[in-house]
């Protein structure tokens, strides 16, 4: 299949980057005018797809994804007033998804427009969902969408077909959710001026579960762009980038997905309802910061982070659209990271599980000797503007949830895995310890004075490769203590043999988590 530019992906980038921070401001004025509650968390993904058509011809289709959940605290469900009221269809019954759908037309409209030039075939994608509250009787259908006969569809991901009409009503599950999409196509279709010139097909899906709660009434959408790049022209500012992304890449860095540990990731048919994570793989500092040279790239960090969440959600049993993912994250991404997880912990507090991987670069402070996680487009001048350990701990902790695990494959003592950010400068710094409080523990890759190295032919950090192995052969069925053992010593023996220099991982916690945090388990 045909590679897909950099300066497309460039421009997916930013534009997903875009609409994440228009998503941002829209919902917080809302929240601030009490139109939604903070319950609600919504979230749109923008990638670019090489896939095949039924002919076999290769396109390079743009998919949006939109996505919201009402977050369902157990101890008060009463207070959930986002999503679809039991029984309801229409779109402006629900708060979540008149919201949705106005980020919907908004981003289209401005970011995604350009994309959709006339006659371009865009396949829409609705999923509406229903709880396991029974419908009794029959619930009058007022005809909004017309008489729906025998409509295709996919019930649990298997094809089926119903009708809905004025005279027969409502009288199951399944023709609410179908209701639910059908609201959701009329709007798109009256509302959505760039998709009136499109050539547009749409496909109906309807999920039932056998829980109650809001979480469970809801809709998605996903757009599909076909063949999208055909008339694309990338702007002079997105070639550039990708100009500098090209030349500082290494020719002595092997390909990723060669490693044991990306192959055969054990899958377990176990949904870990109740952790959420943030993921973050720092590789391209170098295309952020012009003054910077390819030796500050923290090689195999992004790499790292996809085949952690792959684990994430096969082996661990997370839901997808429970882990923030970042590549390559500047410091406004990375905050916006934080506070989503954050705001959910304001929800559940001890419902949550929360988990933090970090792959990149770590810098201390050099007057104060604060540590510190560096986003791709802050300098190791400017520090400050950074994460600073201590808070992200803090915060991560203030709503006091169940269990709070970090990992952090990165050093703090100004080197790195290539050249670290400080070491161009000549310095070398001891990071003070942080002050840990709830119930937290952090798995470092190395100590205060040590540097974290790669496992080149793993095509990972050291750190992360021996994590991973580990996962990987209990098929996460292992206490935390079996992890820090096991990566400890595979991670102080192979950092010698292959990279000649010491790597001593370490693991910490607080008062709060003495004599317990051994025998927690990452598969719950």
């Amino acid at each position: 299949m045909p590679e897909i530019k950099r300066e497309v992906k460039q421009q997916v980038a930013n534009k997903e980057q875009k609409i994440q921070d228009e998503l941002e401001e829209y919902l917080d004025k809302l929240l601030q005018n009490k139109q939604i509650s903070k319950n609600l968390q919504t979230s749109v993904n923008v990638t670019v797809v090489n896939e095949k058509t039924p002919t076999g011809e290769v396109e390079q289709n743009l998919h949006a994804k939109y996505n919201y959940e009402i977050l369902n605290n157990p101890n008060n469900i009463k207070s959930q007033i986002d999503d679809y009221p039991a029984g309801k269809y229409k779109l402006g019954s629900s708060k979540a998804a008149m919201s949705t759908m106005q980020i919907l037309k908004q981003t289209v409209e401005k970011n995604l427009a350009e994309f959709l030039t006339k006659g371009t075939k865009v396949t829409i994608k609705i999923t509406g969902t229903t709880d396991a509250s029974q419908v009794k009787g029959k619930i009058p259908y007022t005809n909004d969408y017309g008489s729906i006969e025998a409509c295709t569809y996919f019930l649990n991901d298997q094809l089926s077909s119903l009708s809905v009409d004025q005279n027969s009503g409502i009288t199951s599950n399944e023709q609410l959710g179908l209701l639910r999409t059908f609201g959701v196509r009329q709007f798109m279709d009256t509302y959505i001026e760039p998709l009136k010139n499109t050539t547009n097909s749409y496909e109906h899906f309807v999920q039932t579960s056998n829980e109650l709660g809001g979480k469970n009434r809801r809709v998605t959408i996903e757009l599909v762009v076909h063949d999208a790049l055909k008339n694309y022209k990338p702007q002079p500012s997105e070639v550039a980038a990708a100009a500098i992304a090209e030349n500082t890449k290494k020719a002595d860095v092997p390909l990723v997905n060669n490693s044991d540990v990306d192959r055969d990731i054990p899958q377990n048919k176990i949904v870990n309802e109740n952790t959420y994570a943030l993921i973050i793989g720092n590789e391209d500092y170098a295309s952020q910061q012009a003054d910077l040279n390819s030796e500050v790239n923290v090689d195999f960090a992004g790499h790292d982070a996809e085949v952690f969440k792959e684990y994430c959600i096969k082996t661990l049993g997370l839901k997808e659209e429970h882990i923030v993912f970042m590549k390559d994250a500047t410091a406004a991404k990375m905050n916006r990271g934080i506070k989503k997880l954050v705001q959910i912990s304001e929800v559940l507090h001890n419902s949550m599980n929360i988990i933090v991987y970090y792959s990149g670069h770590g810098l201390p402070d050099e007057k104060t000797k604060e540590a510190y996680l560096i986003p791709v487009d802050v300098s190791g001048s400017d520090i400050a503007s950074g994460i600073k350990v201590d808070d992200l701990y803090k915060r991560l902790t203030e709503n006091s949830p169940s269990k709070v695990t970090v990992f952090l494959d990165a050093c703090f003592s100004g080197g790195g895995r290539n050249k670290g950010l400080l070491s161009l400068k000549g310095v070398k710094i001891k990071a003070k310890e942080e002050t840990l409080s709830g119930n937290l523990v952090v798995f470092t890759s190395s100590t205060g004075e040590e540097s974290s190295a790669v496992y080149k032919d793993k095509s990972h950090g050291i750190f992360t490769y021996y994590l991973l192995k580990k996962i990987q052969e209990t098929k996460g069925d292992v206490t935390y203590e079996q992890l820090y053992n096991y990566v400890n010593e595979q991670v102080k023996l192979q950092s010698i043999v292959v990279n000649s220099k010491n790597q001593t991982p370490t693991v910490s916690g607080n008062d709060a988590v003495v004599n317990k945090w051994e025998n927690w388990k990452l598969k719950e």
